[in-house]
């Protein structure tokens, strides 16, 4: 009998450890659970202030540009009146010289003959009419006199330069339709010379240009990239921190569930073997 009576003791104490342990386990279950609801709460506050926060400094820049000022309201002004200026062909702000090379760069490095390239400038393709009646007049002169410069009959034909300042008339230090600045010379060849190689220099520096704008556009890609890696790496960094805090806080759990569970175990058998004793 009394046999009997130790032995349920035994299993009610080994059923009070066993739901001792489970107890805590769901404790630990339940921290575990409320961790992560508060990291996601930590989360989203954060994003709601990153947001604020670029909304605010958006504001401040716009503050400031406006106590700023004189240079802001310089710029403003400057490019109103460019945008208001009674330009005779579309090229708008863009030179002659900065049209030709764009087209020479879309064409692979091919220039068109000077009355396309005149057409390009003076037709609205989109719209398909011409600036106005003059430019359409002027391009079917240059198309007729370059027709005739090319016939086998012609024992010196005129070049592009030529025709040009033929057709569109000279301009002291000026070659019409080019947009080429021309230095000394008064005859139509010599100018025409001069043209020439002024052209090849514009072409020069604007393929400079264009390449240096290139090589910007590329550091600027290359900058944000770097940004965005080292934003992801800050993430990744910020989320292995939240991982170990997390098995951390689950390492110490587990630890005290085993510890109260060893010091549950002496008591209970101890319990037992006063129980028999009697």
């Amino acid at each position: 009998m009394q046999a009997h009576m130790a032995l349920g003791s035994t299993n009610a104490n080994h059923g009070s450890t066993c739901s001792v342990r489970a107890s805590f386990e769901r404790q630990l279950t339940i921290s575990e659970l409320k961790t992560e609801e508060r990291n996601q709460k930590l989360s989203r506050y954060r994003k709601k202030k990153s947001k604020r926060n670029f909304g605010r400094k958006i504001k401040e820049s716009l503050s400031r540009q406006s106590a700023e000022g004189p240079r802001e309201t310089k710029s403003y002004k400057a490019k109103e009146s460019r945008s208001k200026l009674p330009y005779n062909h579309i090229s708008g702000s863009r030179s002659f010289a900065a049209a030709m090379s764009l087209i020479k760069s879309k064409n692979d490095g091919q220039a068109p003959s000077f009355p396309e390239f005149y057409k390009e400038t003076h037709y609205q393709k989109k719209k398909k009419v011409w600036v106005n009646e003059k430019a359409q007049d002027t391009y079917e002169q240059l198309v007729n006199k370059t027709t005739e410069q090319s016939q086998s009959e012609v024992t010196s034909p005129m070049n592009e330069f030529e025709i040009s300042i033929e057709v569109l008339g000279r301009r002291p230090g000026y070659l019409k339709g080019y947009g080429i600045h021309l230095r000394g010379s008064s005859s139509t060849r010599s100018l025409a010379k001069s043209a020439e190689r002024d052209a090849e220099v514009v072409a020069l520096k604007e393929t400079v240009a264009v390449q240096a704008e290139q090589i910007a556009s590329q550091a600027e890609q290359i900058a944000s990239q770097a940004e965005q890696i080292a934003s992801q790496a800050e993430q990744m960094n910020a989320q292995a921190e939240q991982m170990n805090a997390q098995a951390q806080k689950t390492a110490e759990l587990e630890a005290l569930v085993h510890q109260l569970f060893a010091r549950s175990q002496p008591a209970a058998s101890g319990g037992s073997r006063d129980f028999s004793s009697r």
